[in-house]
């Protein structure tokens, strides 16, 4: 099973990490280009963090990659501190020592695209696609052709982004015609696309009319738990879509983060166990959103105590 904690190179996958994002135009463009230069690790604290993983049960490293490597293909894109290709691959090599899989992350919701650089303004175009096909195959080879890329496709609507400085939202048959393309390039480099689930929060019927069985599915939800309502339905619409999805026959990795409320990793292991079938709950994954540095350090590593302690009570046979 995946057992797996998300992290990010850098913030280029936000609203922060867009230099026309509304409050970054209070700073200087210096400032502003300076902001989304940055990769947001301390390589002191993270040897110590991703040494700490494995004893919390931690078996898979989900990377957000964004901008933060020099890629051959796009160096364009890439920020001035990013990695070269032979440290991530020294990256990916440390973790698979440690017993661990890294598995690659690149974000395609128009959402959460700051990243692509020139690329998010030219969406639907020729160019966008090419340029998608080879960020995703490089990035597999460079991650050595793992099992799994994951593609994002978050938050591609109008509340998430208010504040943005660029607003794009593809039409449904759009986005479906998007998500079709990249699901095929990812099975491309022999790699199950593995995508956000909250569009079906949105149009459901659409979503279990066009979403294939193949692509994995990690809805999300980081409430307090709040129990059901007067029709037996859990009152947050994100808990209630891991017994939807269930019981349409679709493999979860549900995820959970303690960024909103430090009960929502039990609560997801709770809601995995209870309602999710064995053989399509692939795993389950925290987010905390946050980096590895000093001013989040403890906030990182008490999500994976967390996790580790929510896998001990509700999959013990799985933490041997």
């Amino acid at each position: 099973m995946i057992w797996s904690y998300l992290i990010h190179l850098n913030k280029c996958m936000w609203q922060t990490g867009d230099p026309d994002w509304a409050p970054n135009l209070k700073l200087s463009p210096e400032e502003r280009h300076n902001e989304t230069e940055k990769i947001m690790i301390d390589w002191e604290l993270y040897d110590t963090f991703i040494k700490f993983l494995p004893t919390q049960g931690i078996n898979t490293v989900l990377i957000d990659v964004g901008n933060g490597v020099r890629l051959e293909r796009h160096p364009e894109i890439c920020q001035k501190e990013a990695m070269t290709k032979d440290e991530l691959k020294k990256m990916c090599d440390e973790i698979r020592a440690l017993g661990m899989e890294p598995v690659p992350k690149l974000n395609f919701s128009c959402g959460h695209n700051p990243w692509m650089r020139k690329y998010r303004y030219m969406v639907g175009t020729d160019e966008y696609y090419r340029f998608c096909d080879d960020v995703i195959d490089e990035v597999a080879e460079l991650f050595g052709y793992p099992k799994y890329f994951h593609l994002g496709l978050d938050e591609e609507q109008a509340l998430p982004n208010v504040r943005s400085g660029l607003w794009v939202f593809r039409a449904p048959h759009i986005w479906w015609r998007d998500a079709f393309r990249l699901f095929k390039r990812c099975e491309h480099n022999n790699a199950r696309p593995w995508v956000w689930s909250d569009d079906y929060w949105h149009r459901p019927e659409e979503f279990l009319k066009n979403m294939p069985k193949s692509v994995l599915q990690s809805n999300w939800d980081y409430c307090p738990p709040r129990g059901l309502d007067e029709n037996g339905k859990y009152r947050h619409y994100g808990f209630q879509s891991y017994v939807e999805l269930e019981e349409h026959g679709y493999d979860q990795v549900p995820t959970c983060s303690t960024w909103l409320h430090d009960l929502n990793t039990d609560e997801t292991f709770r809601l995995a166990k209870a309602h999710i079938a064995p053989e399509r709950l692939k795993g389950i994954m925290t987010a905390p959103w946050d980096y590895i540095y000093e001013e989040a350090f403890h906030l990182m590593m008490q999500e994976a105590v967390r996790f580790g302690t929510a896998k001990k009570k509700y999959f013990p046979q799985e933490d041997k």
